[in-house]
């Protein structure tokens, strides 16, 4: 056999087996956190036990990133074309979105987050906020500490 096709035989093998792994490690399950994936934002509950329905949508990845966006569900109807200035206020005031970091502490069952962008500026000069994190199923719920809570949906 010659030095030629020696070379060839090993580097057949060598990628057939490299192959075999490459699709191992593709089929390996990577676990996933619970909080991790996209929610739908289904209602925040006031302090004083008011409901706000609000549609939204947040996800948080395995990296420690979020982004969420939300408003809530009964909005001015923009009908005129320019808005007003009343019109602009209410979508601005019944709308929210930002993104940052996140980090769990799973034993204390507590979710911080912090603002690195937010339509509302003042959020991303807020410190961190810590909320309670409930995961039953289908849902997860943030509880604030001040009361409220913020409800989300698979």
């Amino acid at each position: 056999m010659h030095k030629t096709e020696k070379l060839y035989r090993i580097s057949a093998v060598s990628i057939v087996l490299l192959a075999g792994l490459l699709i191992a490690g593709c089929k390996q399950k990577v676990e996933s956190k619970p909080w991790e994936g996209s929610w739908i934002v289904s209602n925040w509950a006031t302090p004083d036990g008011e409901e706000l329905p609000l549609k939204g949508l947040a996800h948080y990845y395995p990296d420690g990133k979020f982004a969420s966006q939300m408003m809530e569900s009964e909005r001015l109807d923009l009908d005129t074309d320019p808005e007003t200035l009343e019109e602009l206020k209410d979508s601005f005031s019944t709308y929210r979105a930002g993104f940052g970091t996140y980090s769990v502490d799973e034993q204390a069952g507590k979710l911080t987050y912090s603002y690195d962008g937010n339509m509302r500026t003042h959020r991303v000069k807020d410190e961190p906020t810590t909320v309670t994190l409930e995961i039953t199923g289908d849902d997860m719920v943030f509880n604030y500490d001040e009361g409220g809570k913020l409800v989300f949906l698979r």
